[in-house]
């Protein structure tokens, strides 16, 4: 019986670890930045000429006006993941609901070199939520009357800094940013799996399973991004890398479980601390617009993430492992800018955001998910001088695809990561104004 409880005990908190993962772990672009190139679906590193181009593409500022700021937020940013089979034949859902700020940016030329900075929000969620499932089972243990499942989940990633551009030659610019990159993510996740006693009085449990798990982790570091962009009459071409080096990390995972019956009392407890952190994936794009004579412009990316080996931060067989590691993915977007007389102008883009993962390839306790999303944006912009007043503007991602989600009771399998369906939408509506 104590073996029995104590293997309870470890599945259970497999299931507590499984949801300690941001989003963009997973897929890169969950949140598009910046006014009209989120209205292009993510296409500006061939255009980039406004404050927002310090994200995508540096060496456009020389094409922005000589003094341009904006500032976007999104009042609306939600995330729904839906699996199955979760915890015998139910299904789960996570929740995410917020207002994310954008971007805030302003560039100036001086001389030949254009200057600026700005602070962009690339990646949140915000998950507080409680779940009741009846009649689950736990491994080989018997059925359980009631689970209760309490999630709370924060994470956040920003980036601030400085940029600088300055042209080659009459058609040919370099760029470069330099942020200083920050992500915090906080979980907590509370279980309770009781069975009643036959013979008990209501509310009377003959055993429960009692887990808590939290999860602290938070890096610092920097993320320079380089960038060229040819410029013709009516062709733009342009290329960015970024990559980022973290020099500070503070992880701290704390696992606590409680088995009680009438006859036992077992508890189990883990902390698992580092201070490692590993560097980011090189982000490689390549952009082609055309800038029609009639103001319409089209715009086609190619976004190339690199894999990512964990090899040096993963915990050997330990729950969970600090670090993923992540496959390599090949992202495209399109976007088509058309103007409505001289003070309107609308965007519609489409995209994907492939998975950077696969889920068969995940370890024991490890949790992956294999989501594949598709989106859509658009976005109405009110213009004077030239220049955006203002924009408001909608993304749409849908996606389904695999989810490995630990163990105990998922897809109905015990003590193997048999991957469950899962369908994720994510749904932006951003505002900006400019100048």
């Amino acid at each position: 019986m104590r073996a029995q409880f104590c293997g309870a005990l470890v599945l259970l908190g497999t299931v507590v670890a499984a949801p300690f993962a941001q989003a963009g772990e997973f897929n890169a672009k969950s949140l598009l930045t910046g006014e009209r190139a989120a209205g292009l679906g993510g296409a500006y590193v061939a255009l980039s000429d406004d404050s927002s181009g310090m994200f995508y593409n540096p060496a456009g500022l020389v094409h922005a006006d000589d003094l341009n700021a904006s500032a976007s937020v999104n009042l609306i940013s939600s995330t729904v993941t839906k699996y199955d089979n979760v915890f015998g034949n139910n299904g789960y859902q996570r929740e995410s609901l917020e207002i994310v700020p954008g971007l805030v940016g302003g560039i100036k030329r001086i001389g030949r070199v254009t200057l600026g900075a700005s602070v962009v929000v690339i990646d949140s969620l915000n998950e507080d939520q409680s779940e009741d499932f009846e009649n689950v089972v736990i491994g080989s243990d018997p059925m359980y009357d009631r689970l209760l499942v309490q999630n709370d989940y924060r994470a956040r990633t920003y980036n601030l800094g400085l940029s600088a551009a300055w042209p080659l030659t009459k058609k040919l610019s370099f760029g470069t940013t330099l942020y200083l990159h920050y992500k915090d993510k906080d979980a907590s996740l509370l279980q309770r799996a009781s069975r009643q006693m036959q013979n008990s009085t209501a509310g009377q449990d003959s055993t429960a399973i009692v887990i808590s798990a939290t999860s602290e982790d938070s890096e610092y570091g920097l993320k320079p991004t380089i960038g060229l962009q040819y410029r013709g009459q009516r062709l733009s071409i342009g290329l960015a890398a970024s990559r980022v080096y973290p020099f500070n990390r503070e992880y701290r995972y704390s696992f606590i479980g409680d088995a009680q019956t009438p006859d036992q009392n077992l508890a189990l407890s883990y902390i698992d601390t580092s201070d490692q952190g590993l560097n980011g994936p090189w982000e490689l794009s390549a952009g082609f617009a055309w800038l029609g004579e009639s103001g319409m412009v089209t715009s086609l990316q190619v976004d190339f993430i690199e894999a990512r080996s964990t090899a040096a931060s993963v915990n050997p067989g330990r729950v969970p492992p600090r670090d993923m590691e992540t496959d390599s993915v090949v992202n495209v977007a399109l976007g088509i800018e058309t103007p409505w007389g001289t003070n309107w102008r609308s965007r519609i883009g489409l995209y994907t955001n492939f998975a950077n993962n696969e889920v068969d390839e995940a370890a024991l306790f490890e949790r992956r998910e294999e989501i594949d999303m598709y989106g859509l944006t658009l976005s109405l912009s009110r213009i004077k001088d030239g220049a955006s007043i203002w924009t408001v503007g909608a993304q749409l991602a849908v996606g389904d695809g695999k989810a490995s989600l630990g163990d105990i009771g998922f897809g109905g399998a015990a003590a193997s990561n048999t991957a469950v369906d899962a369908k994720r939408q994510r749904l932006n509506i951003f505002v900006s104004t400019g100048f």
